[in-house]
């Protein structure tokens, strides 16, 4: 076999680096598996059952990626022939397949659940906005009607004070009488 052919220490490179990523997907398979327990370890609710239900799935898919490549390290290792090593990568990149395609669905459902929860969230604070701003608006015209009322309530008598003086200075001296007289009859 073409394998057997070959120097020793040809395929360590290839060994090696498979190796180095099988290391690194079980580091983040951990990884993953940590911060998936960390929300939802008391799996009390539907939704928590559900993420562990699909950590479980993925670090299953993930585990099959490990076992294959393994496999396929083994046969390099054994100098296997040609066919087989070349079934064990087939194998592996099906394997490989799986996994990223679950990992990508996953990663397209959070991101449609994250988009519709800004879209609900965005929608809240513009209702919020016009809330606020419709009881700013209302408080506004409350103030401003109190404010009117309560300066006609003083610029009334004020007035009638004013007229009252200028028919005075006129020599009207019964218009001080009439003033009494209309304060008096406005508060009764």
């Amino acid at each position: 076999t073409l394998i057997a052919h070959l120097e020793p220490g040809a395929l360590d490179a290839v060994t090696g680096e498979i190796k180095d990523q099988q290391d690194g997907l079980l580091q983040y398979l951990k990884e993953f598996s940590a911060a998936i327990d960390k929300f939802h370890r008391t799996a009390a609710s539907a939704d928590d059952k559900a993420a562990l239900a699909e950590r479980d799935s993925i670090v299953a898919k993930g585990k099959a990626i490990v076992d294959a490549s393994a496999a396929t390290v083994a046969l390099i290792d054994a100098k296997a022939d040609l066919e087989s090593i070349l079934a064990g990568n087939e194998k592996m990149e099906e394997v490989d397949t799986a996994f990223f395609s679950t990992v990508d669905d996953k990663i397209a459902d959070r991101t449609a659940q994250l988009g519709q929860r800004r879209d609900t969230t965005e929608a809240l604070i513009n209702k919020s906005t016009e809330t606020l701003l419709g009881f700013a608006a209302l408080a506004i015209l409350v103030g401003l009607g109190v404010g009117l009322f309560i300066a006609d309530q003083i610029a009334t008598p004020v007035s009638k004070l004013r007229d009252a003086v200028m028919k005075f200075g006129a020599g009207d001296f019964g218009a001080a009488g009439d003033f009494h007289q209309t304060a008096l009859h406005q508060r009764l």
